[in-house]
């Protein structure tokens, strides 16, 4: 039987040796895909019409970096593609991610099982999550964190999922992680593996560069406050109707065995 032809798409520069090492682990593996390349936006700030730097202060006291806004544009831009390609699932990794071939059956198994639906599925997150188990594919689940699962590494999306991201990010205005547990905001269910299909070395640094939290005044740490206080208001809603939509509402929480 084929496999399910799962399209990948991989972030990165190709001119780099980090680029170049990111697509001789796939193809180690046997992985064929397509790069999206990277984007390094200019020096002048404010780096893109797409930032909305004046929400991005209200909401959160401080302005977001140059190296966030080139890793979510290069992110739109995969989107971008999932909708003009002809596979219905992609899977977006990238440079820093780091697959196993043993692993690859149960990626294809949980694209194949996910593809008709609205979700993202993040093979890999920066925290160990406590979940709900939605789906079981094999010797993988598919499981809806409890709290926010930060990770753009790598991940399954599909055309619907693509396009409302896309839409809701015309403007946008935090790093692409935090933009996907905005769920509220575009409508994609987030999802992630159990076990994690997918890692992230801690010794490969970041290409965004220092986040440094600056000194903020009263006034926007007023403002700060109240955004924030309306986020959690609107998250929570939020994942209380996806547990009920979902049939997850009474569930048992589980507890991962040990951080992937």
């Amino acid at each position: 039987m084929n496999p399910y032809p799962l399209r990948v798409l991989l972030i990165c520069d190709s001119s780099t040796e980090r680029g170049r090492q990111a697509r001789m682990r796939l193809d180690d593996i046997g992985l064929e895909h397509d790069v999206c390349p990277a984007i390094f936006p200019p020096p002048e700030h404010p780096w893109s019409p797409r930032y909305d730097e004046g929400r991005r202060i209200d909401a959160y006291g401080y302005p977001m970096v140059r190296g966030e806004i080139g890793c979510f544009l290069a992110h739109r831009n995969a989107w971008l593609r999932v909708i003009e390609g002809s596979a219905a699932m992609t899977l977006v990794l990238e440079d820093d991610a780091v697959l196993l071939g043993s692993d690859l059956a149960s990626i294809r198994d949980v694209a194949s099982a996910t593809e008709t639906k609205d979700i993202v599925t993040l093979l890999y997150t920066g925290s160990r999550l406590r979940f709900r188990r939605w789906l079981h594919i094999g010797n993988t689940s598919v499981v809806r964190p409890t709290g926010v699962a930060y990770g753009t590494v790598a991940y399954l999306i599909g055309k619907k999922g693509a396009s409302k991201l896309l839409t809701e990010s015309e403007a946008f205005w935090c790093p692409v992680d935090e933009f996907l547990n905005l769920e509220y905001v575009h409508g994609v269910t987030l999802f992630h593996t159990y076990p994690f299909l997918a890692s992230h070395p801690e010794e490969m640094p970041s290409l965004i560069g220092p986040r440094a939290k600056p000194e903020i005044t009263s006034l926007r740490r007023l403002k700060r406050n109240f955004h924030r206080l309306v986020r959690r208001f609107r998250d929570g809603s939020c994942r209380l109707q996806t547990l009920v939509k979902i049939g997850l509402l009474f569930t048992k929480v589980k507890k991962p065995l040990s951080a992937a």
